[in-house]
């Protein structure tokens, strides 16, 4: 059920945040979860961010640091879906082998890319089925 809300966000980046906050906290209320135990406040918490931050972020006062998106984007409630929303590019990772296949990426035409990633998913799916349980795959 849907609730009426008072806390809309003025900026994209505030909506953005209010509808991963709304999305989490509907799936927990379909799976019984009192909604007192899904509060806003809960939602902070979980993502690693005080209350008053948030409060700020989703309003639409403040931008969060680029340290902050960071990890934001690395939380599974929140995701790299955040730098759509931000005018920071996402970093590199610092595993050299990771920075060289993300310099070049671009380089491969689609085709390959597609034939690369769907041989990298079937590794990690035939060696950590477990880690994978529940995540999304692009």
């Amino acid at each position: 059920m849907k609730q009426s809300n008072s806390y809309n966000g003025n900026t994209p980046l505030g909506n953005f945040f209010i509808r991963k906050y709304e999305g989490w906290r509907d799936e927990r209320i379909k799976q019984g979860t009192p909604p007192y135990e899904s509060s806003q406040a809960e939602f902070a918490r979980l993502i690693g961010i005080p209350l008053t931050s948030w409060s700020s972020y989703h309003r639409g006062g403040r931008v969060p640091g680029v340290d902050v998106i960071d990890q934001l984007a690395n939380n599974p409630l929140i995701g790299q879906e955040i730098y759509d929303f931000v005018a920071v590019e996402p970093r590199l990772p610092s595993d050299p082998r990771l920075r060289y296949i993300v310099k070049h990426w671009s380089d491969l035409s689609k085709e390959e890319q597609e034939r690369h990633l769907s041989l990298f998913r079937q590794q990690i799916e035939s060696t950590a089925p477990t880690k994978l349980n529940g995540m999304a795959t692009a």
